[in-house]
Order: structure tokens, then sequence, then C-alpha cells
């Protein structure tokens, strides 16, 4: 861009046309790393202007805490700050907490307990009931234990297995007994040979 001016000479009289270029400002990108959320757009900032507040991302099992100038999320980046360079500030997510509650299905109650999202579960109590044997927890179907990793959005109730027994003719008088897991796979028993029965 060009600016014409008039300059005085010696003696009071002015001399024109001699022009001022005038540099326009650069534009920096301001990149948002979203650290595993939903896409956040980047914007496009005029050097020495500030950048635009976007709407909050959004993550399974997290609750965002803001925008911050490092990964680790030490330092808040502050949107009142003059942008003079290309900028990529990270999203911090704290993860959420639920309820695992426990249904023995008759057996002793046992106290629901808090959970991380994205972490081990941690100590689980092992339940007693009359004529059963435990035989663990399993949440939705799934077998969970102390190293379960956590990775359910809400609360949710773990519910007990139990092993009990009951007898089959296996052939020639005799029975054997077999094991069933409620609630739990089992591994599939196998045919009992005619050799192992007793003549």
């Amino acid at each position: 861009f060009g600016k014409f001016k008039d300059f005085l000479k010696p003696g009071g009289s002015t001399v024109s046309g001699v022009t001022e270029t005038i540099k326009e400002k650069e534009k920096y990108t301001v990149t948002f790393n979203a650290n595993g959320g939903t896409q956040v757009s980047s914007q496009q900032v005029t050097e020495g202007e500030k950048a635009v507040k976007p709407e909050d991302p959004t993550r399974e099992g997290y609750t965002f805490a803001g925008w911050y100038n490092e990964v680790a999320g030490t330092t808040a980046f502050d949107f009142d700050s003059a942008i003079t360079e290309p900028k990529t500030v990270y999203a911090k997510w704290t993860a959420n907490t639920y309820t695992l509650s426990f249904d023995t299905d008759g057996g002793n109650t046992i106290s629901s307990k808090t959970v991380t999202y994205d972490s081990a579960i941690g100590s689980l109590s092992t339940p007693t009931k009359a004529g059963y044997t435990f035989a663990g927890w399993t949440v939705d179907g799934e077998t969970v234990d102390a190293n379960t990793v956590y990775k359910y959005a809400s609360d949710k109730t773990a519910k007990a297995g139990k092993i009990y027994t009951y007898s089959v003719k296996a052939g020639y008088g005799d029975y054997c007994s077999i094991y069933i897991a409620d609630g739990l796979k089992v591994k599939r028993l196998e045919k009992p040979s005619l050799d192992s029965v007793k003549s």
C-alpha cells in the first residue's frame, strides 16, 4: 500500500510524490488440539489480535478442563493475549467418576464403590451365599476384576456369578458331578468315556 506525503523544502516550499510503504500485518494459525476429544477448527488470527475461545470439545468419560499451552496441561492459555506467532493449544481433560454397585443375587450385601473412567476398578469384595461358591463379577455380561480398566461412561451394577453342582448319570450306575457357573462362560465339559466307568 502506498501513501503520498508532502515534505518541506528549505525555505518553506513543498515537494510532493514521495511514497511511504505500509506493511500488511501477518496472519498466524492458532491450532486447537482436542487431545482425544471432538475436533475443533483452527483459527487465522492477525498479528497482535486475539484468538476467539471456541465451543468446548467433548470426550466420552471425561470433563473438559480448559485450553493449555502444553500437552501436559500445566499453564492455561490466555485468550486475552495477543497472537504474535503460530500457536498450538491443547485440551485438558479430567476423568469422570462413576458408581459401581453390586448385585450379590441373594448373598451378603456389598457396598457400592466409586470408580474412575479409564482406570483400574481396584479391589473387589467377595460375597458369600449358603450353598454356593462365588465365581466372579460381571458387568454387562463381561467378566471384571480388580485389574479391569473401567470403560463405561455411566454408573454400572456388577453381578455376582455363582457355582453350584448337580449330578448326572454317566452310565453303568455311576454318577459324576458337573460344576455350573451362573452368569459366566465355562469350558465345555468332556464326555466321559466308558474306560473311566466302573463295570
